[in-house]
């Protein structure tokens, strides 16, 4: 399941949380696209996206991106919450 957890608007940055991963994104108009993410694929885009980071490095890329006004731990917390969440609603 896909959690928002901070979306700025269409075709600016979104933060959020796809199972246990975390991705900020911006979409511009048309087919382009920047990615960072947690998950481990090799970037096959001609971007500056990134692969396979940490997931406070994506937060902060994020923050750093999108010049929102939430506090850096305010993001850590709801991304770790995010995640907790979904864990908890795989089945036993």
């Amino acid at each position: 399941m896909r959690r928002v957890i901070e979306d700025n608007g269409r075709f600016n940055w979104q933060l959020a949380v796809t199972g246990n991963d975390v991705v900020a994104s911006f979409h511009y108009p048309g087919d382009k696209s920047i990615y960072y993410s947690t998950e481990r694929i090799a970037n096959r885009l001609r971007d500056p996206s990134e692969f396979g980071l940490l997931p406070l490095e994506v937060i902060e890329r994020y923050h750093r991106k999108s010049q929102t006004d939430t506090p850096m731990g305010v993001l850590a917390r709801k991304v770790r919450a995010a995640v907790h969440d979904d864990a908890s609603e795989v089945p036993a």
